[in-house]
């Protein structure tokens, strides 16, 4: 695509995003036909699941529908709801994370015990460390959480990390090591309450 025909490209859309914040549904319609395809890409890229795509790929339209008032420069309309698209993956993540339930207490009788098995107190510790950990995340700012999730669940690097979040891969380092730091910290302060 030449230059002056993606500048034609980013004026006809800065048009649209001014007509659809102003209410104009068809407008906004004319948006999700040019945006569809970049967001279905990018949702591919975080989600292995069909039916949750199709689910998250929808509610990233009718979110940025609903937000478009608060997109400062119409200009931006492509990257912001890219990260829209990028936050939902991640909450999408963190739900189904937090939906896996363990039943440590849970036994097969019928199986054969091995060598390796756990005794009860060794499920007991890790119950009560689960539950620590879940008590220091739940402490920890939006940002820190999605820094932290951005490099354990998705393994993002700095320079990932700072195009999720908009930022430069100096400032995402810096992130990225206190969200660590305030997570230990956390965590240490609960493990102590607790007393393990």
């Amino acid at each position: 695509m030449t230059s002056a025909r993606r500048q034609e490209t980013a004026v006809d859309s800065t048009a649209l995003v001014e007509r659809a914040s102003a209410g104009d549904a068809a407008a906004y319609a004319e948006l999700y036909r040019a945006n569809h395809r970049y967001i279905a890409r990018i949702v591919a890229d975080g989600l292995a699941d069909a039916d949750a795509r199709n689910d998250i790929c929808q509610a990233v339209f009718e979110q940025a529908w609903v937000k478009l008032g608060t997109l400062r420069d119409p200009a931006a309309f492509r990257p912001w709801i890219a990260q829209i698209a990028r936050r939902m993956i991640i909450d999408h993540h963190r739900r189904s994370s937090r939906a896996v339930v363990t039943d440590f207490s849970a036994t097969d009788e019928s199986a054969e015990p091995r060598a390796d098995d756990w005794s009860a107190h060794d499920w007991a510790a890790m119950r009560e460390l689960a539950a620590a950990i879940d008590v220091a995340i739940e402490g920890l700012s939006p940002r820190d959480v999605t820094v932290l999730e951005l490099a354990t669940t998705f393994g993002f690097g700095a320079a990932e990390i700072a195009a999720a979040l908009d930022v430069n891969a100096g400032h995402a380092r810096v992130l990225l090591h206190r969200a660590r730091q305030r997570l230990g910290a956390a965590l240490g302060d609960s493990l102590a309450v607790d007393g393990i």
